[in-house]
């Protein structure tokens, strides 16, 4: 799953559950769970074959990807007296299994890395279904929209 449905979601959590232990809990099975359903994502293939001359536009979508998250992000703050600083912990929580993953990429010999790198692979189970683009973007589409009306709500 791309970041901006990570982020968002997450940080609305931490919006909604004040005590910030519960919510870190629900953001990491959160994300977890949302990686269960079809979704699309980055191609990581320049990562993982080491070719780093071709990794900047990979990287560069991740930048935008990020950069429009952290707006969402921001645009939550508008709906909730939760500070800023917590919004950003939750959205930050809520990709660091990604940023583990990629971290277990780069550095394949790190044990824990790998261990998550092989459980979080595990769970994108449906990633060789045959699931339409439209159908694997609508689920990230919906996604921010539920959140968005957990928000509201």
């Amino acid at each position: 799953m791309i970041l901006i449905p990570h982020l968002f979601f997450s940080a609305v959590i931490a919006a909604k559950i004040p005590f910030l232990p519960l919510a870190v809990i629900l953001i990491v099975i959160g994300h977890y769970l949302l990686d269960m359903i079809p979704h699309t994502e980055y191609s990581i293939s320049n990562i993982k074959k080491g070719n780093w001359k071709k990794t900047t536009p990979d990287f560069g979508r991740v930048a935008a990807d990020l950069a429009i998250g952290t707006f969402l992000v921001l645009f939550i703050g508008e709906f909730t007296p939760t500070p800023h600083y917590i919004l950003f912990i939750g959205a930050f929580i809520g990709i660091l299994p990604d940023i583990l993953t990629v971290l277990g990429i780069i550095f394949p010999k790190n044990k824990l890395l790998k261990t998550h790198y092989k459980f979080h692979k595990r769970l994108h189970f449906l990633e060789e279904k045959k699931i339409s683009h439209f159908e694997r973007v609508a689920t990230q589409v919906l996604t921010v929209m539920i959140s968005f009306a957990i928000l509201t709500s």
